[in-house]
């Protein structure tokens, strides 16, 4: 349920309103999405993860820090470059 949906109700279903910015605290909203954007770039590999632990990271945090993106060209780009980023490999 969005906002529009809430407000179209009516006064009477203020709760539902409530509740939305209850989940929106509780999940994050826009200033989430910043820190997942930087928890993504600063995102390494660690001793001994294996890779596949790795990409899995990478993918979650793509997800936290771009919502609603598809799974478009450009967003494999953004998202290849984190996990050659994040594998920290000076070579």
């Amino acid at each position: 349920m969005n906002m529009e949906h809430v407000t179209r109700l009516g006064p009477g279903h203020r709760g539902a309103e409530k509740l939305v910015d209850r989940l929106k605290q509780r999940f994050g909203g826009a200033d989430q999405v910043e820190r997942f954007r930087t928890e993504l770039w600063i995102r390494r590999r660690q001793s001994g993860e294996e890779l596949p632990t790795l990409y899995s990271d990478v993918r979650r945090l793509m997800s936290l820090a771009y919502p609603g993106h598809d799974q478009s060209e450009s967003m494999e780009s953004v998202g290849r470059d984190a996990f050659l980023e994040a594998l920290d490999d000076p070579a």
